[in-house]
């Protein structure tokens, strides 16, 4: 684990499950919420999207690279406001259904 922590120190810090963390860890586990992803950058004591940075983008992945960009440019609190909204705004999508 980077930065000289622990899973089971993370997993304290952060409140994510130390199982969760080490299939995190191995890149076992891809979708993660947007909490989760927010607890482990917190945890990391770094910005979100500096989480996403390791994998190459998809060339269909146009609006995700769009929305870290914008991520980038902000601060924090607006960082903050951008990742509660767009939680809220996946919960609203899967109680509707949207396409």
């Amino acid at each position: 684990m980077a930065r000289g922590l622990s899973q089971a120190k993370l997993a304290a810090k952060t409140r994510i499950h130390v199982k969760l963390l080490g299939r995190i860890e191995r890149g076992k586990r891809q979708n993660l919420t947007v909490r989760t992803l927010a607890r482990l950058a917190e945890g990391l004591d770094v910005e979100p999207y500096e989480l996403l940075r390791a994998g190459p983008a998809k060339a269909d992945d146009a609006e995700i690279v769009s929305m870290l960009a914008i991520m980038r440019d902000a601060d924090r609190p607006m960082r903050i406001a951008i990742l509660e909204m767009t939680r809220k705004l996946v919960e609203l999508g899967k109680r509707k259904r949207w396409p």
